[in-house]
């Protein structure tokens, strides 16, 4: 039988810490990612740190992504608790000022969104499609899953995501990443699920949703199609 196939590849153990990414790119120092579950489904945050890595060949400054913080939190939760629960560590002294919010809303809808926004957090707001293409329509920006989980195979194998170990929950992450696949059905389209229905995903997408982020709206070069959503929203 042949091997699963998986996102995750071994990479070395985490490098010493380097000095954030220079002002020829864009964006903040810190991204949070959070996937809000539904009733039987855990709500997932998880916090990266951008920084500048070794110097490519064409001579521009590659980024790492470094994992900081993550967790699950407690089923039953009601979202006006996690909501206060991001709201603290983006307050925290390490965060405050050079962080942004990535949330997902594809199954609570943009009301649980909204809470977010209303709490003054100015949330970029993802919903995760079956589809090929990226697109916006409003404030609401629609990313395939499949280009997701890529983004994510990528830095793995670039060895440009670090996982660190002694981080609560990056275990239950790596088994989340290795359990993770793609299947193609019959009608061509992709759906990415795990491989046994009682396995969770809300880590993974939690931690794609801030590297995608990363990747393709703060790097120089990238093509950013939703600046508007960026525009400060007032506090309600």
């Amino acid at each position: 039988m042949s091997a699963r196939p998986s996102i995750i590849q071994r990479s070395n153990p985490i490098r010493a810490t380097r000095p954030r990414p220079s002002r020829a790119d864009s964006g903040p120092r810190f991204l949070i990612g959070v996937d809000l579950g539904q009733a039987r489904d855990y709500t997932a945050i998880a916090i990266i740190e951008r920084q500048s890595a070794n110097r490519t060949a064409s001579g521009s400054a590659s980024i790492e992504y470094h994992l900081r913080h993550l967790e699950r939190i407690a089923l039953g939760t009601p979202y006006t608790d996690a909501v206060e629960k991001v709201a603290e560590l983006m307050n925290s002294p390490r965060l405050v000022g050079q962080v942004r919010l990535l949330v997902d809303g594809t199954g609570v809808g943009t009301p649980v969104v909204e809470m977010f926004r209303k709490a003054g957090l100015r949330p970029v707001p993802i919903w995760i499609t079956g589809g090929e293409t990226t697109s916006r329509k409003g404030q609401i920006i629609r990313v395939p899953k499949r280009e997701l989980v890529s983004v994510l195979q990528v830095l793995l194998q670039c060895q440009r995501l670090k996982l660190p170990r002694s981080i609560p929950e990056s275990q239950v992450l790596v088994a989340e990443m290795l359990a993770f696949r793609a299947k193609i059905s019959s009608s061509g389209n992709d759906s990415y699920e795990a491989w046994r229905e009682k396995d969770h995903d809300d880590l993974v997408l939690a931690l794609a949703l801030s590297c995608w982020y990363g990747e393709r709206m703060l790097l120089k070069g990238a093509t950013n199609l939703f600046i508007d959503v960026m525009l400060p929203n007032r506090r309600e």
